[in-house]
């Protein structure tokens, strides 16, 4: 039976040393520049003025606070991972008021449209034009 696992071979003094010292430097780096920690892997990040918006890996898009580093708002329903996201500016011409929409695209072959105003999923599309070998759809050549 073989193992990959160290604690269960012999090792020399230096290799212990070398071990605890690796271990040592990982705790001490994990919390250097103050990192925010996401309950899943960041695939696309884009800032906004101190918002961050990351597409996830756990299938969702999150607007985050880059100061405090909390979620505001979580934006639900792919199937599969989040991997892109882009913003269109909507301005309104009898108002100041300005809405904002956010593209998310995912392996789940969909792009969803989102109002960041209101939170509100808009519309799911599936690209007609989606080539078959491309495994993730990028906002930038299927959507327009």
């Amino acid at each position: 039976m073989q193992t990959d696992d160290a604690s269960n071979l012999f090792q020399t003094d230096a290799a212990l040393e070398k071990s605890d010292a690796r271990r040592l430097k990982a705790q001490r780096a994990s919390k250097v520049g103050d990192p925010i920690q996401l309950p899943s892997k960041v695939l696309a990040l884009e800032v906004r003025n101190q918002d961050g918006w990351v597409a996830e890996s756990g299938w969702v898009a999150r607007q985050v606070d880059l100061v405090t580093g909390k979620a505001r708002r979580v934006y639900r329903g792919h199937q599969g991972p989040c991997t892109s996201l882009a913003f269109y500016d909507i301005s309104q011409p009898q108002t100041t008021s300005k809405d904002t929409i956010l593209f998310t695209g995912s392996w789940d072959k969909t792009i969803k449209t989102w109002n960041t105003q209101s939170r509100y999923f808009a519309l799911s599309r599936l690209p007609s034009a989606y080539p078959p070998q491309q495994r993730m759809p990028t906002l930038s050549n299927v959507f327009w």
